[in-house]
């Protein structure tokens, strides 16, 4: 029953996808990359913070960009779900596939070349 009534949850959000907000599409600050050995009690938004050694990351925080402040963590090694981190110098960083929060403010978007871009 429970699958049941995720699969018609989804199918819902899918022919109904969530509205654009007008302050979302304003242009976005560039993300940089902090290597950390934890992350912070009270994360700074624009900061994608990355355990493990450069080359070697294996998760990535970043303060959700609508504002809800939650941290998002996302998983660079192993298996499903997993990201793809890039970071150039004069760029910023590239996250793929995009992030879309399942729970709470339910975003949707990409960061690349430290930019966020807002899925529609």
């Amino acid at each position: 029953m429970r699958k049941l009534f995720r699969l018609i949850q989804r199918i819902y959000q899918l022919w109904f996808p969530k509205k654009v907000k007008p302050q979302e599409e304003r242009p976005s600050v560039l993300y940089t990359p902090e290597y950390v050995r934890d992350f912070p009690d009270d994360p700074c938004a624009h900061i994608v913070y990355l355990l493990g050694r450069p080359g070697q990351e294996w998760l990535a925080g970043v303060v959700c960009p609508c504002g809800c402040n939650e941290l998002i963590e996302l998983v660079l090694t192993g298996e499903h779900p997993r990201w793809t981190l890039m970071t150039a110098s004069n760029k910023g960083v590239t996250i793929t596939p995009s992030v879309w929060r399942t729970v709470g403010c339910k975003s949707h978007f990409f960061l690349t070349d430290g930019q966020i871009r807002w899925c529609r």
